[in-house]
């Protein structure tokens, strides 16, 4: 497990533009964020440092965020960083399936600025900046 860091927040997007805005969002909030482009990316930066937070897209190629949810869940070291998904498909079953398989959070796209940031504050229970 790596460093711990407190203000930082691992986007794992695989589209750009979506990439860019919750980049925007959130480090106009005051978080540090580093971008993962797939699962097996995000996986590969929480060896390094661990972020106080991990938005994960449930649709990317390869490791998807339902996989990747599960291999940050299984680890002892990395299951007590909080996960909030992201998807434009806002189906009942994959909402519950995030919550069952340990997501803190849940969150569909496109993303509206003032939900991210009161999605983010409240898992990581903090008040707005």
């Amino acid at each position: 497990m790596g460093t711990p860091d407190p203000n930082l927040i691992i986007i794992t997007e695989d589209a750009e533009d979506n990439a860019m805005l919750l980049t925007a969002i959130l480090e106009s909030h005051g978080y540090k964020t580093k971008r993962a482009k797939n699962g097996a990316e995000c996986i590969k930066i929480i060896e390094k440092t661990t972020p106080a937070l991990v938005m994960l897209d449930i649709m990317m190629p390869g490791m998807d965020g339902f996989e990747t949810l599960l291999k940050i869940k299984s680890q002892p070291d990395t299951r007590e960083i909080p996960v909030i998904m992201c998807t434009a498909v806002n189906r009942i079953n994959d909402v519950e399936k995030c919550y069952q398989w340990g997501a803190a959070g849940y969150i569909t796209k496109p993303f509206e600025i003032e939900r991210v940031q009161a999605k983010v504050d409240a898992v990581l229970g903090r008040k707005k900046i």
